[in-house]
């Protein structure tokens, strides 16, 4: 089937190939994952292969190194976004802000764990027994 594309005078689209992953096109990618963009949407976006990605970070020390720094950058954009919502009054990014930077004074209360002593999980032993109304004689 693919020899009848061939032959009907189809052109097949040019893509780049695993080895166009050049510093020019790391540099783009990079600049992508700064602005928020998702890695494999990224990627995608490029039309480069996300396995291309991968086998370029795991061989490539400076570009994982550049890749964790583009995200970062992404996510400082939110943080002072976040920031300066809270700042505004809206009272959910202050919970937020607060939740995450004073959690031994802020937290949801709704989400404690509790344990017993020592932090060991918290035993309950029932006696069916009692529970049925039968009594210990004596």
């Amino acid at each position: 089937m693919a020899d009848n594309f061939q032959k009907s005078g189809a052109k097949k689209r040019k893509r780049p190939g695993p080895y166009k992953f050049t510093d020019l096109r790391k540099g783009q990618y990079l600049a992508r994952l700064a602005k928020g963009e998702r890695r494999t949407l990224a990627a995608k976006a490029m039309r480069i292969n996300y396995s291309t990605v991968l086998d370029h970070i795991a061989t490539d020390e400076d570009f994982a190194a550049a890749v964790i720094e583009a995200e970062s950058q992404a996510d400082l954009i939110i943080e002072n976004a976040l920031f300066e919502t809270a700042k505004d009054g809206n009272v959910t990014a202050q919970q937020v802000w607060l939740y995450n930077r004073k959690p031994e004074s802020w937290r949801d209360k709704r989400n404690i764990e509790h344990t017993g002593r020592d932090g060991a999980p918290i035993v309950f032993e029932l006696d069916m027994g009692k529970m049925n109304g039968d009594q210990d004689e004596g």
